[in-house]
């Protein structure tokens, strides 16, 4: 009911004292839900904080001011979790929404480069309107703040966080404050930790819409073929082992390298169920080896870093060594990154983890070894099987007598401690003759076999065992 001043002042000369309490209730009622909604509107409907619209306006406020007084270096930079529903299944929704609210009081309360932030809980978001010298000195600024983020502790428990952030500088073209958030929004969502909005990005980010569209179908489709890379024993040249590795033969988008879709699904947590998909087909694989009598080598099935933290990734390892029978000749293989030790919990969590792989009879595999993440102490505390030297190494120790010396201590530590080391990426027999003489024994490389479909495999291995 609109009910105003006229009205009431009506009421108040013709009618009943009730009636005119009653008609002034009435309009605080109407004011009051009025102005609830707009503080609604301004609201992000989760946290409570500023929301979106709050935010648009101020930025309209500023270019309309901007406008009257020439340019002025400001920008809009939108922070983006882009591990969002992986957070959610392994923390749940009440900390991940207290990880937006502390990015939101660090931008809002703390960077002094921070004009006003917002949050949109449903995109994963926090945006902010900030302040732009020079776009050297905002991506440090941004860089520093993400960095501040990383580890942040709720209930005792330390959580990584992963943040994207996206920038696009108001002084770029008369874009509206929505088309500004968009865009930075896209930024946010490009892969890089700090990126600035450029028309690349709108195509790229056109191309990861069409990638997530499709992802679930193509699964479901068994679109994901499984490729097999030889790993050798460089005396003989006999076939010891293969990695595992993924292509996507999508019937929309074409056939797809990983470089293409991997980072989209890492993103959305996709690529736990990838995972699961390409280690059942690796079993499999191996099932079927072991009921024709033919032999088996292993086979490493490279695991996300998402896993370590993930609360079911155990019980399902467990359940497919259950249904399959035994887990001879599955390796799994994990990069260094996936071993986050600048927290106690991640430290703990990693060496759980692993311990209950190996446990359970997997053969733990250390790939990426050499560069520049490395850390001693996953060597000293977890099981490890196998180090797989990254190729950056090799190169390095063909051209420099000092990394040569690097790259045969390398060699040497895993010896010590037991592991089988394997070199990836050998392309030319002089880095065959380079590792041999330097007490690396295995290898893995384009030289000796390129990622095959399974049936090639299947005939390289019986002319190659």
């Amino acid at each position: 009911m609109d009910i105003g001043i006229e009205t009431i002042v009506a009421i108040g000369f013709g009618a009943s004292v009730g009636a005119l309490v009653w008609a002034v209730r009435a309009l605080r009622r109407e004011r009051a839900l009025t102005k609830r909604l707009k503080e609604l509107l301004l609201q992000d409907r989760h946290t409570g904080l500023p929301g979106r619209a709050m935010l648009e306006q101020r930025i309209a406020d500023l270019m309309s001011e901007k406008g009257a007084k020439g340019s002025e270096p400001f920008a809009v930079a939108v922070f983006f979790l882009p591990t969002y529903d992986a957070l959610v299944s392994t923390y749940g929704r009440k900390t991940v929404q207290k990880i937006l609210e502390h990015l939101w009081h660090e931008l809002d309360e703390r960077a002094d480069w921070s004009i006003s932030a917002c949050v949109r809980s449903g995109a994963a978001q926090v945006a902010a309107l900030v302040r732009m010298e020079d776009r050297d000195t905002l991506k440090q600024n941004v860089t520093n703040l993400l960095r501040h983020c990383e580890f942040l502790e709720f209930g005792g428990t330390t959580v990584h966080v992963t943040i994207q952030a996206g920038i696009y500088g108001l002084g770029l073209s008369s874009a509206t404050p929505e088309k500004a958030l968009t865009h930075a929004g896209l930024a946010a969502q490009h892969g890089a930790p700090v990126q600035f909005y450029s028309t690349g990005i709108r195509d790229t980010a056109a191309f990861e819409n069409r990638i997530e569209s499709c992802m679930r179908d193509g699964l479901r489709r068994q679109e994901f073929k499984i490729y097999y890379q030889p790993k050798y024993d460089i005396r003989t040249r006999k076939c010891i082992g293969a990695e595992s590795l993924v292509r996507w033969d999508s019937r929309d988008l074409g056939f797809l390298m990983p470089g293409a879709f991997i980072d989209t699904f890492e993103r959305t947590g996709f690529q736990l169920q990838l995972d699961y998909y390409i280690i059942g087909q690796v079993y499999r694989f191996q099932q079927n080896r072991r009921l024709a009598k033919l032999p088996l080598v292993p086979i490493s099935v490279n695991q996300s870093r998402m896993h370590v933290g993930e609360r079911a990734y155990i019980e399902h390892m467990q359940k497919m060594i259950e249904y399959f029978g035994t887990s001879d000749g599955i390796e799994i293989e994990l990069t260094e990154t996936a071993f986050d030790f600048s927290g106690k919990e991640q430290k703990k969590c990693a060496i759980e983890v692993v311990k209950a792989l190996k446990e359970m009879g997997y053969s733990i595999s250390m790939d990426d070894f050499g560069t520049g993440y490395s850390d001693f102490a996953l060597l000293s505390l977890l099981p490890l099987d196998v180090m797989k030297i990254d190729r950056s190494l090799l190169l390095a120790a063909e051209s420099s007598d000092r990394m040569h010396v690097l790259l045969k201590k390398a060699i040497e530590l895993g010896h010590g401690l037991g592991m089988k080391v394997i070199c990836e990426g050998i392309e030319t027999v002089a880095q065959e003759h380079l590792l041999l003489a330097s007490g690396c024994l295995f290898g893995q490389g384009f030289l000796y076999g390129k990622p095959m479909p399974e049936e090639e495999f299947e005939a390289f291995l019986a002319a190659h065992i």
